[in-house]
């Protein structure tokens, strides 16, 4: 069975991995752009002994728009690379958190 506590302090470890993005267990009490935290989402039983867990990774973003896709752009590929080992990311959209432009990573992590 999948440890959400240590998914979640993998999860802010890769973040932090990425250039201009500071990760967290949960959500800062005054997130800024550029920080991260992972949202549980969904579990799943599929079988075999797996429970898959379904997760929404959510990086503030400056709040000019123009800003925003810029940050997204320079920093999506390496914010993949940082989150594919631990996590099979299912897409990407911009949205809101905390009354803030965010990037909402979706993402299923995999535990036995």
């Amino acid at each position: 069975m999948a440890d959400f506590f240590v998914a979640r302090s993998e999860f802010a470890a890769q973040l932090s991995s990425v250039d201009g993005v500071r990760g967290f267990e949960w959500r800062p009490s005054a997130p800024k752009p550029g920080d991260c935290w992972p949202k549980r989402g969904r579990s799943e039983h599929p079988g075999a002994g797996v429970l898959q867990t379904n997760w929404t990774l959510v990086l503030v973003l400056p709040a000019d728009e123009q800003k925003s896709e810029q940050w997204i752009n320079d920093r999506l590929e390496a914010l993949f690379d940082a989150i594919s080992p631990i996590a099979y990311i299912t897409g990407f959209e911009t949205g809101t958190a905390t009354d803030r432009p965010a990037l909402l990573i979706d993402c299923i992590e995999s535990g036995e």
